[in-house]
């Protein structure tokens, strides 16, 4: 059992999120956006947020930054936690220039604003879970996704507390974070997406 669960937190790692949400986004979104427009964000996306920060993990790992990709410390995750809001943003920012995939600037604004709500965290030495910060907040942009263009995509949703679920349980099994830690992450992640949609909404 233990096997499968770190398998699952390895498969569900946070920086799987930002593609997994863009390729939802993607495959529910009612308005028509060319093809080639949708392939040239899904490669932004990949190379941003998964394989620049697996890179620089790695760079950080060699120069000492951080003793394992775990980062189990408080201090190890600091430069790490502003690394991703940085591209999270910076990725918004992107997306915002492009009017027909509104709803997928949300996502990374929000995803950017829960790091950095993480960061501060960080700073009173409480390191809340990344991994229920991801899936927290996938669940809830797929609930904003829901609301903003009138669909009924209960079942995913339904499937991704699910997945949340397993998640936490996989985290608390497996010793890497409290209850605490899980319960705030998710939360986090949950309500940084509400509050973007709300303010991206008036």
């Amino acid at each position: 059992m233990k096997s499968g669960l770190k398998l699952l937190s390895y498969a569900l790692n946070p920086v799987v999120f930002p593609i997994l949400g863009t390729i939802l986004y993607f495959i529910f979104l009612p308005s028509f956006v060319p093809k080639d427009q949708v392939y040239l964000i899904l490669v932004i996306i990949f190379v941003g947020t998964y394989v620049l920060p697996v890179l620089l993990l790695g760079l950080f790992k060699k120069s000492k930054v951080i003793q394992n990709y775990f980062m189990k410390t408080v201090e190890e995750r600091k430069f790490p936690t502003i690394m991703f809001l940085g591209i999270s943003v910076s990725i918004g920012n992107i997306l915002a220039k492009v009017e027909s995939v509104e709803g997928l600037t949300i996502y990374f604004f929000g995803y950017g604003f829960a790091l950095a709500v993480a960061y501060l965290f960080l700073l009173i030495k409480l390191k809340i879970s990344m991994h229920t910060i991801a899936i927290g907040g996938l669940t809830a942009f797929v609930i904003c996704l829901s609301h903003y263009y009138a669909l009924n995509l209960l079942l995913l949703i339904a499937v991704l507390i699910a997945l949340g679920g397993f998640i936490v349980s996989a985290r608390l099994y497996l010793r890497t974070h409290s209850v605490r830690e899980v319960t705030i992450g998710y939360f986090v992640g949950v309500l940084t997406q509400f509050l973007v949609y709300v303010v991206y909404s008036m």
